[in-house]
């Protein structure tokens, strides 16, 4: 595992965790701010602003939630839905195929013709009591209809050779009346009289279920968000905790040393030596032996290559070495005289 991989991985699940835990804190804000709403109907919002004395009282209601249904004097029309809304969103596309130079494949792709445009109508909340409450500055919701329709080009010839037109997508995206729908904000009232909820201090909230539901999802999704981080933190760290002791075995000095003592001829002779002897003592003694076949040869049964090391009086030298020497400790093995060894070997 190299150092760049383990500083790479950690930085990435740093970063993915980090993220996490940025959703979870906004998810489970939200969900406080919205718990701190005062819950009103559009009646008893509407009584806070009958006379001027009671605004200041509407003032410290602060942020309100309201429901209702969607309603307007002015509705717009759309033509792809067949419905009357107030606020609509368009975009329009232009589809093509674009050739890919390496294989020659068609792909699919588009862009779009123009920016999206967006239509609002002045709109208000109705929950039947009579009062109304009207709605500005709603951004960021999910609109409950969208329809598309594709008008497709002729088949002709294209003048550009990497390109195929096939034709234009227009999506619209539609709050229609009748919509029920929440909303929280800061209500306010203008000169003409009309109550309406705003953004107070950047939040605003609408959508198209109730305010006990929202809360729940914030909470459920901050405590996802709140686990998942936790979990790529521990990963961080068990990374890192890897990658260190990759690290430190790899630039280890006794573990480098130990890795060439194995391909060492003097601590491999000494390993075997001392493998096959009865005593630690006279281990490395006791496994050089004689070859009956030549007196002029001594050997170790498992290895022939391997020697003793003068270390003890009795041993008799090898006579390709006279520095070396060989213990008899097996009757059935001959071991040449130290007397007799050194004149044949003189």
């Amino acid at each position: 595992m190299s150092d760049v991989f383990v500083l790479g991985m950690g930085c990435l699940l740093g970063a993915a965790s980090l993220t996490l835990f940025y959703y979870a804190d906004r998810a489970n804000k939200d969900a406080q701010f919205l718990t701190s709403a005062t819950r009103l109907t559009l009646n008893q919002l509407a009584k806070l602003y009958e006379e001027d004395n009671n605004e200041d009282r509407a003032a410290e209601a602060g942020i309100v939630a309201v429901s209702g249904r969607v309603g307007s004097s002015q509705p717009m029309g759309c033509k792809l839905s067949g419905l009357q809304g107030v606020l609509m969103e368009e975009k329009v596309e232009l589809v093509f195929k674009r050739k890919n130079p390496e294989d020659g494949s068609w792909i699919p792709d588009s862009t779009l013709m123009r920016s999206t445009t967006r239509k609002e109508v002045s709109w208000f909340l109705d929950d039947g009591s009579g009062a109304v409450v009207y709605v500005g500055g709603a951004r960021g919701f999910s609109f409950p209809v969208e329809r598309e329709a594709f008008h497709k080009y002729p088949p002709t010839r294209s003048a550009h050779q990497f390109i195929k037109m096939i034709g234009v997508k227009r999506t619209v995206r539609l709050l229609p009346t009748g919509t029920s729908l929440t909303v929280v904000g800061k209500a306010v009232k203008d000169e003409h009289g009309r109550i309406w909820i705003q953004p107070s201090s950047g939040r605003f909230y609408v959508f198209p279920i109730t305010i006990d539901q929202l809360i729940a999802y914030l909470r459920q999704s901050g405590r996802l968000f709140k686990k998942l981080a936790q979990f790529l933190m521990l990963s961080v760290g068990l990374v890192l905790v890897l990658g260190s002791i990759t690290a430190e075995t790899k630039h280890d000095p006794q573990t480098h040393t130990t890795a060439e003592a194995k391909h060492d001829p003097q601590t491999h002779t000494t390993t075997a030596e001392t493998k096959h002897g009865p005593e630690t003592h006279t281990t490395a003694e006791t496994n050089l032996y004689a070859v009956p076949s030549n007196p002029n040869l001594y050997a170790v049964p498992s290895n022939p290559s391997l020697y003793a090391v003068p270390s003890n009086p009795n041993l008799y030298a090898v006579p390709s070495n006279p520095n070396l020497f060989a213990v008899p400790s097996n009757p059935n093995l001959y071991a040449v005289p130290k007397a007799q060894f050194r004149t044949m070997i003189s």
